[in-house]
């Protein structure tokens, strides 16, 4: 009992901070991680499958990150109480100096939208709420997943937005996290756009 009111007490980025200090060359798994952020897991997995592909990565970690996301996010549109993952997602191993490198990439920017969060307004504890969260979230992650430039930053940056008003139980950062989504569907739109276009033009061209 203490160790859940320890973890509502945490912000994000402490949790994440706990986790990844010690012995670089240890590993940590998926399944720790998940763990520490007890009932709050949801937002959680949302926010460590997304988080990487905020910082410069090396190319197809979006497509390999956000297939996790979108199974979580459809998971919260069925109205699941808690996630699920495969167990083999769970005990995948990383080093613990990865997770050191990409929170000290994304500590800043995280503290920054842990400083406009605190629990206000009512939206984000409603069933409904959360479901229509969840279906935008799978939008999101389909972004990312496109194997095109432009295509996932930002729709990562506005799930990680999400997650942590998920965690936090704001709705106003919420709203932020939504619009930002809705600024990276409009890129990935314009992407696919230029791209039909293109290939269009280069039938055209053929006939």
């Amino acid at each position: 009992m203490n160790a859940a009111v320890h973890h509502d007490e945490e912000r994000v980025t402490d949790v994440l901070r706990r986790v990844a200090a010690g012995d670089p060359d240890d590993l940590v798994t998926v399944r720790s991680l998940f763990e520490a952020f007890g009932e709050r897991s949801f937002g959680f997995l949302l926010l460590i499958f997304s988080l990487p592909n905020c910082v410069p990565a090396p190319p197809g970690l979006g497509s390999i990150l956000g297939l996790p996301v979108l199974m979580i996010a459809a998971q919260m549109v069925l109205g699941w109480p808690t996630p699920w993952l495969p167990r083999r997602v769970l005990d995948k191993k990383m080093r613990r100096e990865t997770l050191q490198k990409v929170l000290s990439m994304a500590e800043p920017k995280l503290r920054r939208v842990e400083r406009l969060c605190r629990p206000r307004g009512n939206l984000v504890s409603s069933t409904t709420a959360e479901r229509l969260i969840g279906l935008f979230i799978m939008l999101l992650s389909l972004c990312v997943l496109l194997p095109f430039p432009l295509t996932n930053m930002v729709p990562a940056m506005a799930t990680v937005v999400i997650s942590v008003a998920l965690i936090e139980k704001d709705s106003v950062v919420l709203g932020l996290g939504v619009a930002i989504g809705l600024g990276g569907i409009a890129i990935t739109a314009s992407v696919l756009a230029a791209l039909a276009g293109a290939i269009w033009a280069a039938f055209g061209l053929a006939s």
